[in-house]
């Protein structure tokens, strides 16, 4: 399903972050605890097995692509700075999204997945474009709990 939503010709930044987002509150009857079908099959499957490690080695590229083509379209349309590096992003989200389903399947705590989610989304903030005149990042916001720091 977010995979899908990933790839949607219409998908931008909203769905990269609501990608994320999904993964630190999963919904009724999912289970990131265990980490997802595809990362399990990677840690345990495919150094043994060649099939199923061509598998998974596909589904790593059709995420990463959906990233890159998400952002690639963040960027047309100026959700995302012009500089950003949308191939280089799209990997480190990969790995972001690889890295939360090893540390669910080990047994992490939702809110320390929840915590490598808030900084997978400050990294998309950081590649976020901003408005003139926007001096605060939601990143920002989050660790002054909303509060502006006045400057000297």
């Amino acid at each position: 399903r977010r995979l899908c939503d990933l790839e949607g010709p219409d998908s931008a930044l909203a769905q990269v972050r609501a990608y994320f987002e999904g993964l630190a509150e999963p919904g009724p009857g999912e289970r990131l605890r265990h980490g997802c079908l595809m990362t399990n099959a990677a840690v345990e499957q495919a150094p043994r097995d060649a099939a199923a490690g061509r598998r998974i080695r596909a589904h790593l590229e059709r995420l990463e692509a959906a990233f890159a083509g998400a952002l690639g379209r963040a960027r047309a349309r100026r959700e995302v700075r012009q500089d950003t590096d949308v191939d280089d992003l799209a990997r480190y989200l990969t790995g972001s999204a690889q890295g939360l389903g090893v540390m669910a399947r080990a047994g992490s705590s939702m809110a320390s997945l929840r915590g490598v989610v808030r900084g997978i989304l400050a990294t998309l903030e950081q590649a976020a474009a901003r408005p003139k005149g926007r001096t605060t990042s939601a990143a920002t916001k989050t660790r002054t709990g909303g509060r502006r720091k006045k400057r000297a």
